[in-house]
């Protein structure tokens, strides 16, 4: 098993981030990928399989359930399948953390690949939890802020509950812009900055994605909408065959 830990803590991140590049940044993070990527899989393969492993049987539980909660209207028994789901959750976030540390390390330089497997727990690793745990927090917050809206606004404007499908796709829509921002100020500079620095993550990638909010949309969706795209056809690709 790997152990090695990240730089010292002193080596942080500059206060203020110059302009980033975008289209450098994006060919940068996919030569990486592409040069590093035996390295990358050896540093995430164990955690994948959990998770992929949790996956599978808490949501085979959770849709059999469910299925059992709409034939007979019984809400009660939703509470243990619930309970595991958020078990999951838990467990998803540690393994993930689990994960970005050992990449961000190898992209720092910080460690070498592992020759064959990977799986480490210890303070970074719980740092990164903890960064991924509060955003996931933010992001239920402001969720639950815009479902009170939608609902106040059922409540208040008769117009609305007659067009509850406009509606619901313009709140669909909005939270999907606003999950991208929240994803550029936090997500894209969180891993960065919980291996590398000890000030709270999210305030931290705050104030470094101020002014770069335009460009690190433009990165975040550069990188991981192309990949999107690919399983988007593959996954076709198959339901075709398979209708075939």
């Amino acid at each position: 098993m790997s152990s090695e830990r990240g730089p010292d803590a002193a080596q942080k991140t500059v206060s203020v981030m110059r302009r980033i590049p975008v289209v450098a940044t994006i060919r940068e993070a996919y030569v990486f990928a592409a040069t590093h990527l035996g390295g990358v899989i050896g540093l995430i393969w164990v955690s994948m399989v959990m998770i992929t492993i949790a996956r599978y049987f808490t949501f085979y539980r959770f849709y059999n359930d469910f299925i059992d909660f709409l034939a007979g209207n019984n809400a009660a028994q939703m509470g243990p399948t619930l309970l595991m789901l958020l078990f999951y959750l838990v467990a998803a976030l540690l393994l993930y953390a689990v994960m970005f540390v050992g990449v961000i390390q190898l992209a720092l330089s910080a460690r070498a690949a592992p020759a064959f497997i990977h799986f480490a727990f210890g303070p970074l690793e719980w740092r990164m939890f903890r960064a991924f745990f509060a955003f996931a927090g933010l992001v239920l917050l402001i969720a639950m802020a815009i479902m009170i809206a939608v609902n106040a606004v059922f409540a208040l404007v008769p117009a609305a509950k007659a067009n509850q499908a406009a509606v619901s796709s313009v709140v669909i829509l909005a939270m999907f812009c606003i999950g991208l921002v929240l994803a550029a100020r936090f997500l894209l500079l969180l891993p960065a900055i919980a291996v590398n620095e000890t000030a709270p993550a999210l305030r931290r990638a705050w104030a470094l994605s101020a002014g770069n909010v335009l460009p690190l949309l433009g990165v975040l969706l550069g990188i991981f909408l192309p990949v999107t795209l690919v399983f988007v056809l593959i996954d076709l690709d198959w339901e075709k065959k398979a209708a075939l």
